[in-house]
């Protein structure tokens, strides 16, 4: 088992370089995640004392793990530490857990299909199958919030597939053999490759951002200090946006009223527009008038 499994909490360790592939280095072990699942391979550094390498890439292939680097200074030996860009580890960490449980809540209260995730930072994104309201969309998240504030255990075990129950599993893409399977407490039962927190509680909070409606709903959600940032600048254009208004108690219900009126509007602007090619032309002392009797609407 790699050390990025073994401890997901692992910022730098010692290694040794057993083979070189151009740029490529593989170590003996490695705290570097090499991406799957929508979440991203590791960044970070290679050091020893006498060199520095920039770590941007990492694969995984029947060989073992590779780490691309960029040689900041000296030439590579064989001996050093690598070192993982833990800041943004950590945040994808909990970006990945925040998904399993967001996800979990849509599902819980709506019937809706995953398609896929992409993670990255600051902002991930979950397509889903099924339409959602920003209602549904608030409920889901208020849902999965509750689970994030009761610090729930999260705990990872390998597993045989065919005892894999009521697992959320993509049997499309596992068909055979063990899978390694996240859980948190009794609320979610997933087969994933990512790491993840080892308690809720450390996601902070789950803010859904943004949703887009196109072939599959695309559910925009940012976590952790990310969220809270997202949250203040939600309320301080509300502010504004009721201040501008002067109306602090009805203010989406005036923006939807605005929304109608301005679409109407738009409306009789097309009208106009068509019926400028159905208008009668008429010529008084050399100046061009257009009259048609056709309704365009209140304007």
């Amino acid at each position: 088992m790699p050390k990025y499994y073994e401890d997901p909490y692992l910022k730098e360790l010692e290694v040794r370089v057993v083979s070189r592939r151009g740029d490529y280095l593989k170590f003996d072990d490695t705290i570097f995640y090499p991406g799957g699942g929508g979440q991203p391979h590791d960044t970070g550094y290679f050091k020893g004392e006498n060199f520095l390498a920039e770590i941007i890439d990492v694969k995984k292939d029947e060989d073992g793990i590779w780490h691309m680097i960029r040689k900041l200074n000296g030439e590579p030996e064989d001996k050093g530490k690598i070192y993982i860009d833990w800041e943004r580890r950590y945040y994808l960490m909990k970006s990945h857990t925040g998904e399993h449980i967001l996800y979990r809540s849509l599902e819980k209260l709506y019937p809706v299909r995953f398609v896929k995730v992409e993670f990255n930072v600051p902002e991930s994104v979950i397509f889903i199958d099924g339409r959602l309201s920003i209602d549904d969309i608030e409920k889901a998240e208020e849902m999965a919030n509750s689970i994030v504030s009761s610090n729930i255990p999260v705990t990872v075990e390998v597993e045989a597939l065919e005892d894999s129950g009521d697992i959320r599993i993509r049997r499309d893409r596992i068909r055979e053999g063990e899978i390694r399977v996240v859980r948190i407490g009794d609320f979610d039962s997933s087969a994933c490759a990512g790491v993840h927190v080892k308690n809720t509680g450390e996601i902070g909070r789950i803010h859904v951002k943004k949703i887009k409606y196109s072939r599959e709903n695309e559910i925009f959600f940012v976590v952790g200090d990310e969220a809270l940032k997202e949250i203040e600048i939600s309320k301080n254009a509300y502010r504004r946006i009721s201040h501008l208004l002067n109306d602090f108690s009805n203010v989406y219900e005036k923006i939807v009223k605005m929304k109608t009126e301005l679409d109407k509007l738009r409306d009789d602007y097309y009208k106009i527009t068509e019926g400028m090619f159905r208008f009668e032309n008429y010529t008084v002392n050399g100046i061009n008038v257009y009259f048609t009797k056709e309704e365009i609407g209140d304007i």
